[in-house]
């Protein structure tokens, strides 16, 4: 498919059912082009459109002006399939990898950037497919949203669980939304949030196997898809002090190896800074709980990790401050060397 266009929405099949993704910024044919993409991966809950904010503002600097951009809405979320299936992380990280392997063929330099859930999915995503991932952006990265809900427990347990999300989180969910979005001058977002999950999308390879926005949900608090992400962290840190290792033996320059940046807001109460604190030390491989902010800094530094709290801003910071998130992740870029 070649086009002229900026922009190009489409559906591809992946063995659990169809997923819906987007290009933006397209100069030439999006398959079988070796030119650098920026991957986004959403949280949970809300899918690909909260970048629609921040895309234009990305594509229009000039870090990333001859970068095409590509979007996915993960299973269960947005307009992609909702299977019947176990929904853990592992089952995103997997959808991720196929869509990379659809998409991206020929790519050997990939940015990814994660939003909260997306941060962990992208995480374990860069431990596997090794080598094609240059710089890795982690916005507001969740990593054990359950521990910071005690109450979620409850879900674990048949009939009540259920009863639980169908009547209570959900429709809280849904004036959250709609709370959120309307604070930020976007209230066609919370409709626009409302109807996409109370809409079967029969995107799945089996339409009888499409299950309901509400269990799909259920299922990433059972399964643990929003429980805690540690592993996926770990890996990362150890895949990226392997990269490092074997280019300092090799003798290659330092700046080759994988650089990641953490960013969240001040306020943020998902991705706490006790919890993303702990990402940081982990990235860091530091194990000592004693340490001062100087010395985590300069430890994070030598391994290629940096970081910014952004003051005033909550988790939904890309929707509502787009510009300043497009600023700082830009900075971040323009001291990255490719």
């Amino acid at each position: 498919m070649t086009t002229s266009i900026s922009a190009v929405e489409e559906f591809i099949s992946l063995p659990l059912g169809k997923t819906f993704i987007r290009w933006d910024n397209i100069l030439k044919s999006p398959e079988n082009s070796a030119s650098p993409v920026l991957l986004l991966i959403h949280g949970a809950t809300v899918p690909s459109w909260q970048f629609d904010a921040i895309v234009p503002e990305l594509i229009h600097t000039t870090t990333l002006e001859q970068y095409r951009v590509l979007r996915i809405d993960l299973y269960g979320h947005g307009r992609s399939a909702r299977p019947d299936v176990k929904y853990n992380l592992d089952l995103f990280v997997s959808q991720v990898i196929d869509v990379i392997e659809h998409c991206c063929i020929g790519c050997q330099h990939i940015i990814g950037l994660g939003h909260s859930m997306g941060s962990a999915v992208l995480a374990k995503v860069v431990s596997i497919k090794r080598g094609i991932f240059r710089s890795l952006i982690l916005v507001a990265p969740m990593l054990d949203y359950k521990s910071l809900n005690p109450h979620t427990r409850l879900l674990s347990l048949p009939v009540v669980g259920e009863a639980l999300m169908r009547n209570s989180i959900v429709p809280t969910l849904i004036k959250r939304r709609m709370t959120r979005y309307g604070a930020i001058g976007m209230p066609e977002l919370g409709d626009r949030f409302a109807m996409e999950i109370q809409t079967k999308h029969c995107q799945s390879s089996n339409l009888d196997s499409e299950i309901s926005f509400s269990d799909m949900l259920l299922r990433m608090f059972r399964h643990g898809a929003v429980g805690n992400q540690y592993d996926a962290y770990q890996r990362l840190a150890e895949y990226k002090n392997e990269r490092l290792a074997s280019i300092k033996k090799d003798g290659n320059n330092a700046n080759e190896s994988l650089k990641v940046h953490v960013m969240w807001g001040e306020h943020d109460n998902v991705a706490n800074e006790s919890q993303i604190t702990c990402i940081l030390r982990r990235l860091g491989s530091i194990e000592c709980a004693d340490v001062d902010e100087t010395h985590i800094k300069s430890c994070l530094e030598k391994s290629g990790v940096t970081y910014k709290k952004l003051e005033g801003l909550e988790h939904n910071l890309l929707l509502s401050h787009p510009k300043e998130c497009a600023d700082e992740i830009s900075f971040f870029l323009n001291r990255v060397s490719f």
